[in-house]
Protein backbone atom coordinates (compact mmCIF):
# COMPACT_ATOMS: atom_id res chain seq x y z
CA UNK A 1 0.00 0.00 0.00
CA UNK A 2 1.43 3.19 -1.18
CA UNK A 3 2.18 5.86 2.03
CA UNK A 4 1.02 9.15 1.23
CA UNK A 5 2.99 11.76 3.18
CA UNK A 6 1.03 14.80 3.73
CA UNK A 7 1.62 18.86 3.94
CA UNK A 8 -1.26 19.67 6.08
CA UNK A 9 -0.37 23.66 5.66
CA UNK A 10 -1.32 23.34 2.11
CA UNK A 11 -4.65 24.63 1.41
CA UNK A 12 -7.17 22.91 -1.41
CA UNK A 13 -10.17 25.58 -1.90
CA UNK A 14 -12.87 23.34 -3.56
CA UNK A 15 -15.58 25.54 -5.78
CA UNK A 16 -19.06 24.21 -5.95
CA UNK A 17 -21.24 25.96 -7.95
CA UNK A 18 -24.89 25.86 -7.20
CA UNK A 19 -28.41 26.05 -8.80
CA UNK A 20 -31.30 24.25 -8.31
CA UNK A 21 -29.73 20.58 -7.38
CA UNK A 22 -31.47 20.45 -3.86
CA UNK A 23 -32.02 17.03 -4.86
CA UNK A 24 -28.45 15.85 -5.01
CA UNK A 25 -26.49 18.42 -3.23
CA UNK A 26 -26.24 17.00 0.55
CA UNK A 27 -24.68 13.96 -1.23
CA UNK A 28 -22.30 16.09 -2.93
CA UNK A 29 -21.39 18.46 0.01
CA UNK A 30 -21.45 15.39 2.43
CA UNK A 31 -18.35 13.76 -0.15
CA UNK A 32 -16.41 16.87 0.19
CA UNK A 33 -16.32 17.24 3.86
CA UNK A 34 -16.00 13.72 4.40
CA UNK A 35 -12.58 13.88 2.68
CA UNK A 36 -9.31 12.40 4.40
CA UNK A 37 -7.68 15.34 3.41
CA UNK A 38 -9.03 18.16 6.11
CA UNK A 39 -7.36 21.08 5.31
CA UNK A 40 -10.15 22.54 3.11
CA UNK A 41 -12.22 25.35 2.19
CA UNK A 42 -15.52 25.02 0.72
CA UNK A 43 -16.64 27.78 -1.51
CA UNK A 44 -20.54 27.03 -1.82
CA UNK A 45 -21.48 29.44 -4.94
CA UNK A 46 -25.40 29.49 -5.04
CA UNK A 47 -25.99 31.21 -8.38
CA UNK A 48 -29.42 32.39 -8.34
CA UNK A 49 -31.54 29.11 -7.21
CA UNK A 50 -34.94 29.25 -6.83
CA UNK A 51 -35.41 26.09 -4.94
CA UNK A 52 -33.97 25.19 -1.30
CA UNK A 53 -30.24 24.73 -2.69
CA UNK A 54 -29.51 28.33 -0.93
CA UNK A 55 -30.72 27.53 2.59
CA UNK A 56 -29.31 23.64 2.34
CA UNK A 57 -25.68 25.57 1.83
CA UNK A 58 -26.68 27.98 4.90
CA UNK A 59 -27.26 24.90 7.20
CA UNK A 60 -24.17 23.21 6.12
CA UNK A 61 -22.04 26.63 6.69
CA UNK A 62 -23.44 26.78 10.24
CA UNK A 63 -22.22 23.47 11.32
CA UNK A 64 -18.29 23.59 9.48
CA UNK A 65 -16.80 26.26 9.74
CA UNK A 66 -14.83 25.63 6.44
CA UNK A 67 -17.52 26.04 4.46
CA UNK A 68 -18.41 29.84 2.78
CA UNK A 69 -21.43 30.41 1.28
CA UNK A 70 -21.71 33.03 -1.58
CA UNK A 71 -25.41 34.03 -3.00
CA UNK A 72 -25.61 35.84 -6.32
CA UNK A 73 -27.96 36.41 -9.17
CA UNK A 74 -28.01 33.73 -11.60
CA UNK A 75 -25.05 33.53 -14.08
CA UNK A 76 -24.67 30.11 -15.29
CA UNK A 77 -21.67 27.97 -14.01
CA UNK A 78 -18.56 29.81 -15.66
CA UNK A 79 -19.70 33.13 -13.67
CA UNK A 80 -20.21 30.90 -10.59
CA UNK A 81 -17.02 29.42 -11.19
CA UNK A 82 -14.99 32.88 -11.93
CA UNK A 83 -16.44 34.13 -8.79
CA UNK A 84 -15.57 31.30 -6.73
CA UNK A 85 -11.60 31.65 -7.90
CA UNK A 86 -11.57 35.24 -7.48
CA UNK A 87 -12.73 34.57 -3.08
CA UNK A 88 -10.20 31.16 -3.39
CA UNK A 89 -7.66 31.46 -0.86
CA UNK A 90 -6.10 28.02 -1.39
CA UNK A 91 -2.86 26.65 -3.18
CA UNK A 92 -4.89 24.88 -5.02
CA UNK A 93 -8.18 24.57 -6.22
CA UNK A 94 -10.88 21.61 -6.94
CA UNK A 95 -14.41 22.45 -9.23
CA UNK A 96 -16.89 20.00 -7.98
CA UNK A 97 -20.45 20.38 -10.18
CA UNK A 98 -22.85 20.21 -7.26
CA UNK A 99 -25.18 17.09 -8.66
CA UNK A 100 -22.11 15.07 -8.70
CA UNK A 101 -19.73 13.75 -5.89
CA UNK A 102 -16.44 12.12 -4.92
CA UNK A 103 -14.55 9.39 -3.46
CA UNK A 104 -13.21 10.44 0.38
CA UNK A 105 -9.47 10.08 -1.08
CA UNK A 106 -9.65 12.38 -4.30
CA UNK A 107 -8.36 15.52 -2.73
CA UNK A 108 -5.44 13.46 -0.27
CA UNK A 109 -4.40 11.15 -3.65
CA UNK A 110 -4.61 14.34 -6.01
CA UNK A 111 -2.73 16.33 -3.67
CA UNK A 112 -0.28 13.84 -2.99
CA UNK A 113 0.43 13.28 -6.35
CA UNK A 114 1.07 16.86 -7.34
CA UNK A 115 3.54 17.21 -4.44
CA UNK A 116 5.55 13.57 -6.00
CA UNK A 117 5.67 14.81 -9.32
CA UNK A 118 5.73 18.57 -8.75
CA UNK A 119 2.88 18.76 -11.06
CA UNK A 120 0.63 21.83 -11.81
CA UNK A 121 -2.50 19.81 -12.55
CA UNK A 122 -3.70 16.21 -11.36
CA UNK A 123 -6.43 14.56 -13.31
CA UNK A 124 -8.62 11.34 -12.08
CA UNK A 125 -10.61 9.24 -13.78
CA UNK A 126 -14.74 8.82 -13.31
CA UNK A 127 -17.96 7.19 -12.97
CA UNK A 128 -20.90 8.19 -14.54
CA UNK A 129 -23.44 8.06 -12.30
CA UNK A 130 -27.10 7.47 -14.02
CA UNK A 131 -30.66 8.02 -13.02
CA UNK A 132 -31.26 4.33 -12.54
CA UNK A 133 -28.60 3.85 -10.11
CA UNK A 134 -26.24 2.25 -12.81
CA UNK A 135 -22.95 3.39 -12.34
CA UNK A 136 -20.35 3.39 -15.60
CA UNK A 137 -16.72 3.34 -15.63
CA UNK A 138 -15.15 5.31 -18.01
CA UNK A 139 -13.19 3.31 -20.27
CA UNK A 140 -9.34 4.85 -19.82
CA UNK A 141 -7.23 6.45 -22.65
CA UNK A 142 -3.84 4.14 -20.93
CA UNK A 143 -3.32 1.01 -19.01
CA UNK A 144 -0.69 2.13 -16.87
CA UNK A 145 -1.63 3.37 -13.34
CA UNK A 146 -0.51 7.20 -14.19
CA UNK A 147 0.98 8.96 -16.85
CA UNK A 148 2.99 12.31 -16.60
CA UNK A 149 3.19 14.39 -19.58
CA UNK A 150 4.73 17.99 -20.75
CA UNK A 151 2.02 20.89 -21.28
CA UNK A 152 3.20 20.00 -25.36
CA UNK A 153 2.61 16.55 -24.85
CA UNK A 154 -0.88 16.65 -23.18
CA UNK A 155 -2.29 19.29 -25.34
CA UNK A 156 -1.89 16.91 -28.02
CA UNK A 157 -2.97 14.49 -26.49
CA UNK A 158 -5.52 16.70 -25.76
CA UNK A 159 -6.80 17.83 -29.36
CA UNK A 160 -5.60 14.17 -30.81
CA UNK A 161 -8.77 12.44 -28.33
CA UNK A 162 -11.38 15.66 -26.72
CA UNK A 163 -11.33 12.81 -24.39
CA UNK A 164 -13.54 14.19 -21.18
CA UNK A 165 -10.82 12.67 -18.71
CA UNK A 166 -8.50 15.54 -19.70
CA UNK A 167 -10.85 18.22 -21.27
CA UNK A 168 -13.47 18.04 -18.16
CA UNK A 169 -13.04 20.73 -15.48
CA UNK A 170 -14.22 18.73 -12.51
CA UNK A 171 -11.82 16.01 -12.16
CA UNK A 172 -9.17 17.82 -11.72
CA UNK A 173 -6.56 19.31 -8.92
CA UNK A 174 -5.47 22.80 -10.11
CA UNK A 175 -1.99 25.16 -9.12
CA UNK A 176 -4.52 28.42 -8.35
CA UNK A 177 -1.72 30.11 -9.56
CA UNK A 178 -2.32 28.88 -12.93
CA UNK A 179 -5.72 31.16 -13.26
CA UNK A 180 -3.62 34.01 -12.42
CA UNK A 181 -0.86 34.39 -14.96
CA UNK A 182 -0.38 37.59 -17.25
CA UNK A 183 -3.65 36.32 -19.72
CA UNK A 184 -6.00 35.98 -16.20
CA UNK A 185 -7.60 32.94 -17.36
CA UNK A 186 -11.70 32.17 -16.57
CA UNK A 187 -14.23 30.61 -17.53
CA UNK A 188 -15.50 31.92 -20.36
CA UNK A 189 -19.31 32.88 -19.33
CA UNK A 190 -22.56 32.14 -21.37
CA UNK A 191 -21.13 29.51 -23.09
CA UNK A 192 -21.64 26.01 -23.15
CA UNK A 193 -18.91 23.36 -23.51
CA UNK A 194 -16.89 26.04 -21.00
CA UNK A 195 -14.59 22.94 -20.03
CA UNK A 196 -13.07 22.81 -23.61
CA UNK A 197 -12.98 25.95 -23.83
CA UNK A 198 -10.69 26.42 -21.01
CA UNK A 199 -8.90 23.57 -19.83
CA UNK A 200 -5.94 23.45 -22.95
CA UNK A 201 -5.59 26.88 -21.57
CA UNK A 202 -4.56 25.99 -18.69
CA UNK A 203 -2.31 23.06 -19.93
CA UNK A 204 -0.52 25.40 -21.93
CA UNK A 205 0.28 27.57 -18.51
CA UNK A 206 1.46 24.52 -17.14
CA UNK A 207 4.58 22.45 -16.86
CA UNK A 208 4.05 19.08 -15.93
CA UNK A 209 0.51 17.17 -15.81
CA UNK A 210 -0.21 14.49 -14.11
CA UNK A 211 -3.54 11.84 -15.35
CA UNK A 212 -4.73 8.89 -12.76
CA UNK A 213 -6.61 5.52 -14.17
CA UNK A 214 -7.82 6.02 -10.72
CA UNK A 215 -11.98 6.16 -10.43
CA UNK A 216 -12.35 9.30 -8.00
CA UNK A 217 -14.76 10.94 -9.00
CA UNK A 218 -18.27 10.59 -9.97
CA UNK A 219 -20.43 12.10 -12.54
CA UNK A 220 -24.29 12.12 -12.69
CA UNK A 221 -26.23 11.80 -16.07
CA UNK A 222 -29.26 13.46 -15.79
CA UNK A 223 -31.71 13.54 -18.88
CA UNK A 224 -32.73 17.23 -18.36
CA UNK A 225 -29.28 18.56 -18.35
CA UNK A 226 -28.54 21.38 -21.08
CA UNK A 227 -25.99 19.83 -22.28
CA UNK A 228 -28.28 16.76 -22.84
CA UNK A 229 -30.59 18.94 -25.43
CA UNK A 230 -29.94 19.87 -29.00
CA UNK A 231 -29.33 23.28 -29.92
CA UNK A 232 -28.71 26.11 -32.01
CA UNK A 233 -26.47 27.58 -28.93
CA UNK A 234 -24.85 24.28 -28.54
CA UNK A 235 -23.65 24.28 -31.89
CA UNK A 236 -22.55 27.95 -32.17
CA UNK A 237 -20.39 27.50 -29.06
CA UNK A 238 -18.32 24.99 -30.19
CA UNK A 239 -17.92 26.73 -33.34
CA UNK A 240 -16.74 29.44 -30.96
CA UNK A 241 -14.44 27.12 -29.32
CA UNK A 242 -13.39 25.90 -32.19
CA UNK A 243 -11.67 29.41 -33.90
CA UNK A 244 -10.42 30.19 -30.73
CA UNK A 245 -8.38 27.21 -30.77
CA UNK A 246 -7.49 28.16 -34.14
CA UNK A 247 -6.42 31.56 -33.04
CA UNK A 248 -4.12 29.31 -30.14
CA UNK A 249 -2.57 27.13 -32.24
CA UNK A 250 -0.97 30.33 -34.45
CA UNK A 251 -0.05 31.55 -31.08
CA UNK A 252 1.31 28.68 -29.57
CA UNK A 253 2.68 26.72 -32.78
CA UNK A 254 0.33 23.55 -32.28
CA UNK A 255 -0.82 23.30 -35.71
CA UNK A 256 -1.63 19.98 -36.68
CA UNK A 257 -2.60 18.49 -33.61
CA UNK A 258 -5.62 21.50 -33.45
CA UNK A 259 -6.48 21.07 -37.17
CA UNK A 260 -7.39 17.11 -36.32
CA UNK A 261 -9.32 17.97 -33.17
CA UNK A 262 -11.37 20.21 -35.38
CA UNK A 263 -12.44 17.11 -37.64
CA UNK A 264 -12.00 15.04 -34.72
CA UNK A 265 -14.59 17.11 -33.09
CA UNK A 266 -17.11 16.71 -35.90
CA UNK A 267 -16.26 12.62 -36.28
CA UNK A 268 -16.90 11.99 -32.26
CA UNK A 269 -19.74 14.23 -31.75
CA UNK A 270 -21.95 13.52 -34.52
CA UNK A 271 -25.59 12.21 -34.01
CA UNK A 272 -27.24 11.20 -36.99
CA UNK A 273 -30.41 12.18 -38.00
CA UNK A 274 -32.65 12.28 -41.00
CA UNK A 275 -35.71 14.64 -40.32
CA UNK A 276 -33.85 18.05 -39.66
CA UNK A 277 -35.79 21.28 -41.19
CA UNK A 278 -34.72 23.86 -38.33
CA UNK A 279 -33.50 26.18 -41.12
CA UNK A 280 -31.26 28.04 -38.19
CA UNK A 281 -30.15 24.82 -37.46
CA UNK A 282 -28.73 24.11 -40.57
CA UNK A 283 -27.13 27.11 -41.05
CA UNK A 284 -25.43 26.13 -37.74
CA UNK A 285 -24.27 22.65 -39.34
CA UNK A 286 -23.45 25.05 -42.70
CA UNK A 287 -21.40 26.88 -40.56
CA UNK A 288 -19.16 24.29 -38.86
CA UNK A 289 -18.85 22.91 -42.68
CA UNK A 290 -17.10 26.08 -43.67
CA UNK A 291 -15.09 26.24 -40.42
CA UNK A 292 -13.67 22.62 -40.88
CA UNK A 293 -12.95 23.13 -44.78
CA UNK A 294 -10.89 26.88 -44.45
CA UNK A 295 -8.78 25.10 -41.41
CA UNK A 296 -7.95 21.99 -42.64
CA UNK A 297 -7.13 22.81 -46.48
CA UNK A 298 -3.38 20.52 -46.47
CA UNK A 299 -4.14 17.53 -44.71
CA UNK A 300 -1.24 15.80 -47.03
CA UNK A 301 1.11 17.56 -44.67
CA UNK A 302 -0.77 17.15 -41.31
CA UNK A 303 1.06 13.83 -39.52
CA UNK A 304 -2.41 13.13 -37.30
CA UNK A 305 -4.98 12.78 -40.04
CA UNK A 306 -5.67 8.95 -41.05
CA UNK A 307 -7.15 7.32 -43.99
CA UNK A 308 -11.25 7.16 -42.16
CA UNK A 309 -10.17 10.94 -41.17
CA UNK A 310 -9.95 12.08 -44.47
CA UNK A 311 -12.32 10.20 -45.88
CA UNK A 312 -14.74 11.79 -43.68
CA UNK A 313 -13.05 15.29 -44.48
CA UNK A 314 -13.43 14.39 -48.27
CA UNK A 315 -17.14 13.37 -47.78
CA UNK A 316 -17.64 16.77 -45.93
CA UNK A 317 -15.83 18.89 -48.61
CA UNK A 318 -17.92 17.53 -51.42
CA UNK A 319 -21.29 16.15 -49.89
CA UNK A 320 -22.97 18.95 -48.23
CA UNK A 321 -26.35 17.46 -47.79
CA UNK A 322 -24.24 14.26 -46.04
CA UNK A 323 -23.04 16.90 -43.52
CA UNK A 324 -26.84 17.91 -43.07
CA UNK A 325 -27.57 14.75 -41.64
CA UNK A 326 -25.03 15.08 -38.07
CA UNK A 327 -26.24 16.93 -35.78
CA UNK A 328 -22.70 18.50 -33.48
CA UNK A 329 -23.61 18.76 -30.13
CA UNK A 330 -21.77 17.65 -26.72
CA UNK A 331 -24.74 15.58 -25.66
CA UNK A 332 -22.71 12.66 -24.10
CA UNK A 333 -21.72 15.06 -21.23
CA UNK A 334 -24.03 17.71 -19.57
Amino acid sequence: MEVYVFIMDQLISIIVPVYNVEEYLKECIDSILNQTYKNLEIILVNDGSTDKSGSICEDYAKVDSRIKVVHKKNGGLSDARNLGLDRALGEYVIFIDSDDYIDQRMCEILLNYANKYSVDIVSCNFKRVFENNIIEFNVPLFKEKIKIFTNDEVLEKYFLTLAPEIFATWNKLYKKSLFFTDEKIRFPVNRLHEDIATTYRLYAESKKVVLLNELLYNYRQRSNSIMKKISHKNIEDLIKNMKEYIAFANLKDFKYPVQIGLIKSYLIYSLWSKNIKDDKFLKCIGAMRELVLEYCKDLSSNPYIDQKIFIKFLLIKFNKNLLIKNILSFINFK
